[in-house]
């Protein structure tokens, strides 16, 4: 009974979360979504660019 409390409360945080970056962010929500991907995809590449070229060449 208690994990499916927290579940519900953790569920109903998310939507108050999610409500008011969309209520807050308005038509640039698309925007600002899109402009956090892309910089989590350029630093993730930037580290596992990186790590490969840390490796020994025979290991590629």
């Amino acid at each position: 009974m208690k994990n499916a409390f927290l579940l519900v409360l953790a569920a109903v945080g998310v939507a108050l979360i999610t409500w008011g970056f969309w209520r807050f962010a308005g038509d640039y929500g698309f925007g600002v979504v899109s402009t956090a991907a892309l910089l989590a995809l350029t630093v993730d590449n930037i580290r596992l660019r990186r790590q490969f070229h840390a490796r020994p060449k025979e290991t590629r």
